[in-house]
């Protein structure tokens, strides 16, 4: 860009042979000049912070050469830079870490943030405090990625318009919400009816709910382990083949055994 707009102000068709010359000999320096800083900047880009290297500060080209070298010569960045949106979505494709460097108010601006981080979870993520705290900004993305609940701020984690757009899309992100809201009962009910065995991260209350816990087993049968112990027993859970299925080899092991003592039952039969 620099050496675009250099050669753009030395273009003038009405110079003399003799001018044209001293400018081309001039572009040549200035390009050769260039080509070596590219180099150094490479090879040794904390040399940014020379101030002899002080007009590259601002020069977006050589900048975004140095931090793909070395992330730390962003300290030696110009403040106008901090603040391009476009300068900062090419330094944050090098190394996403960049964003920490931005100016506060491209970190606070949800459409930079998205622009710059075509993953919403990492948008979410790499958010500012202030944006983890806007609450059309994270239900906007916890409705499409629920898990990202877990970035958000603790006020809108406490909120249920957007714990609701979170778990009624998955219901697993309902262990990021307050324990107030693990509470409620038709929050929960909209978790287990997405997740069955977002069951395990609703408040004791509703583990003894029968309401809360029908519905989580119609969504996975499997459910019924994170119920109440009251619940359970009355269930007979533990006598059923859904236990076996459940709780995998501990199941197994008890199959097993039961087929070997009905084959051994057989056998002794057979003997008589």
């Amino acid at each position: 860009m620099y050496l675009k707009i250099f050669i753009y102000n030395m273009i003038n068709p009405n110079d003399s042979p003799e001018l044209m010359a001293q400018k081309q000999r001039e572009l040549e320096s200035v390009s050769a000049e260039r080509g070596r800083a590219r180099n150094n900047f490479r090879t040794y880009p904390l040399i940014l912070g020379n101030a002899v290297n002080a007009k590259y500060r601002d020069d977006d080209e050589m900048v975004l050469i140095a931090l793909g070298a070395n992330l730390e010569a962003f300290k030696y960045v110009s403040d106008r830079l901090k603040n391009d949106p476009e300068f900062m979505k090419k330094a944050i494709k090098i190394k996403k870490e960049a964003i920490n460097e931005a100016s506060e108010n491209l970190k606070n601006d949800p459409t930079f943030m998205l622009d710059a981080f075509p993953n919403k979870k990492e948008a979410l993520e790499k958010a500012s405090p202030t944006l983890q705290g806007d609450k059309l900004f994270v239900t906007n993305i916890v409705s499409k990625i629920p898990y990202t609940l877990q970035f958000a701020s603790s006020e809108l984690k406490a909120d249920e318009e957007v714990v609701m757009a979170a778990v009624s899309n998955d219901g697993w992100s309902l262990q990021f919400a307050t324990n107030e809201l693990k509470a409620d009962k038709a929050l929960v009910l909209a978790a287990v009816n997405q997740y069955g065995k977002a069951l395990q991260y609703a408040s004791p209350e509703l583990k003894a709910d029968e309401d809360v816990v029908n519905a989580a087993i119609k969504n996975d049968e499997c459910a019924l382990q994170y119920a109440s112990q009251e619940l359970k027993d009355k269930s007979n859970f533990y006598r059923t083949e859904d236990y076996y299925k459940c709780f995998g080899e501990g199941g197994s092991r008890r199959k097993r055994k039961t087929r070997r003592k009905s084959r051994k039952s057989r056998k002794a039969r057979t003997r008589r």
